[in-house]
C-alpha cells in the first residue's frame, strides 16, 4: 500500500501567493483599461487611482470631483481624452472583461 503525504499549510501558502500575484496584475490592468475612459483635464482624476493598493481588489479614484465625474457629468470634454465617459470602470469592464479573465487565468496557472 502506498502512502501519500500532503502538506496543507504549504499548499494554502502557495495558493495565497498565486492569488496575491494575480490580484496585483489584474488590478493594474483594470486600472489601465479604466483610465482609458477617464475624463482628463490636468490628469488629476486619472492619477488619483494610483493611491489604491494594488492587490486589494479595490480601485478608488479619490480625486475630489471623482464621484461627480463618474455618475453625473454625462457631457464630457473630449479635447484631451476622446474616449472620456461616465462610469469609466463599467465601460472598461464591458469591453475588457474577457481579457481580464484570460490574464488572471494565465497568471494563476504559471
Amino acid at each position: 500500500m502506498a502512502t501519500v503525504s500532503f502538506n496543507v499549510t504549504k499548499c494554502k501558502k502557495q495558493i495565497e501567493q498565486r492569488i496575491t500575484r494575480v490580484q496585483k496584475l489584474l488590478d493594474a490592468q483594470v486600472m489601465k483599461d479604466s483610465n482609458y475612459y477617464v475624463p482628463v483635464d490636468k490628469h488629476q482624476l486619472e492619477r488619483s487611482v494610483e493611491n489604491s493598493k494594488l492587490g486589494s481588489g479595490v480601485l478608488i479614484w479619490d480625486a475630489e470631483h471623482a464621484k461627480k465625474q463618474y455618475y453625473h457629468f454625462k457631457k464630457k470634454s473630449l479635447d484631451v481624452n476622446k474616449n472620456a465617459s461616465i462610469k469609466w470602470f463599467e465601460r472598461a469592464k464591458k469591453k475588457s472583461l474577457k481579457v481580464w479573465e484570460k490574464i488572471a487565468n494565465a497568471e494563476y496557472s504559471r
